[in-house]
């Protein structure tokens, strides 16, 4: 098995700490993103990053690779030399002796590969439906992958779950300090029971749970307005997104069609450590609020258009932090007379990840306001 140098494919020193590690390939991740490198296959690059990363991040598995580390760069360089170990280049002629630091090599090509793979498939299917016109049925859910890719650059090094003063802002009054705060996020008050009568709890991939009203039903592929949205073309939500709108879309009712809501979930599972843990928070610098940004603008796609400034916010509910994302933006095809009020929450818990999106048009918010706050209140991770 061919030894890659880790440390060079990252751009550090064999001695850099956890958090220059972190900052490293969270700077490399978002340099060598397809988006900013157009008419270049970015994709190996990706794949190394990714694999140096998944090994440096594990204590243990770090400890074989730096045992094995010392072995091949005594076996490669004089030690007398004075040239920089980070420009150095991995030896493909080296072989790996410990068996098993050789099965986490594996593991650890196979999740970059995988990941890697998974990434550009959902940035070609998102350029595919955008060129097809049908962006305004897609935005949330092909996009996810590429949310996900980015989301490790919204958190920034300093990570902690202290007790300072919440950090909270807007895009068009935001400007940068030297040393941003990080936040304590807001407690939100726990769903009593007498708010969650008619209620019921759902759980998803025995990883979360929230709880939904009786007003809204689940969105089926089998439903009649499913069926109509793919005989007119309109791609339908990808299979791993789970959706609720109002109640009797499903067959199309005209009290339904008349109205707009939606809760739009996704999850998506990784390997430890490639999320905050439940109970963290991080900074909200200059980049991260970029990326706020990004996700914004991808949801809000070519259909419709950002109305007012976006906000921003560490929120806490049940045994969860995440970020709280709020805006408004014009109704399908830029129609300023129907704003839809938005809100995207990320929930991060160490391997675990969950977008949840709330939305309605602001002239129904009597309909969904209120319990749309309940369900954004019941989130609670399983385990």
């Amino acid at each position: 098995m061919e030894f890659k140098d880790y440390y060079a494919i990252l751009g550090i020193s064999r001695y850099s700490t956890a958090d220059e590690i972190r900052t490293a390939y969270r700077t490399l991740s978002k340099k060598w993103h397809p988006d900013l490198n157009p008419g270049q296959d970015v994709s190996q690059k990706m794949q190394d990053i990714n694999e140096a990363y998944a090994i440096l991040k594990d204590s243990v598995k770090k400890g074989r690779y730096d045992n094995e580390y010392d072995n091949y760069y005594h076996s490669r360089y004089d030690p007398h030399s004075e040239a920089d170990d980070i420009s150095r280049e991995y030896n493909q002629e080296y072989e790996v002796h410990d068996e098993h630091l050789k099965q986490d090599i594996q593991e650890a090509r196979k999740y970059a590969a995988d990941l890697v793979k998974e990434f550009l498939d959902n940035l070609k299917k998102a350029s595919k439906t955008a060129a097809k016109g049908a962006w305004n049925e897609t935005k949330g859910y092909v996009m996810a992958g590429i949310i996900i890719s980015v989301i490790g650059t919204c958190i920034a090094t300093c990570i902690s779950n202290n007790n300072d003063t919440p950090s909270y802002g807007s895009y068009s009054s935001y400007t940068p300090t030297t040393t941003p705060t990080t936040p304590s996020p807001t407690q939100l008050p726990i769903p009593q029971s007498t708010e969650l009568s008619g209620f019921s709890t759902q759980s998803f991939y025995d990883a979360f749970s929230i709880s939904v009203p009786a007003t809204v039903e689940r969105k089926r592929y089998d439903s009649p307005y499913s069926r109509n949205l793919r005989q007119n073309g309109i791609a339908d939500i990808a299979p791993d997104v789970i959706m609720f709108n109002q109640k009797g879309l499903g067959n199309m009712t005209e009290r339904a069609q008349n109205q707009y809501c939606r809760i739009i979930m996704q999850f998506t599972q990784t390997q430890p450590g490639d999320f905050l843990n439940n109970y963290e928070t991080a900074v909200f610098d200059w980049e991260a609020q970029q990326v706020i940004q990004e996700i914004v603008l991808a949801e809000i796609g070519t259909a419709a258009s950002l109305i007012g400034n976006i906000s921003y916010n560490w929120i806490r509910v049940n045994n969860a932090n995440g970020i709280l994302i709020e805006y408004k933006r014009t109704g399908a095809h830029n129609d300023s007379s129907i704003p839809v009020c938005c809100r995207i929450i990320l929930f991060q818990n160490n391997d675990k990840f969950v977008k949840m999106i709330l939305s309605y048009r602001e002239k129904e918010a009597s309909l969904w306001k209120e319990d749309f706050d309940v369900v954004l209140r019941s989130f609670k991770w399983i385990n």
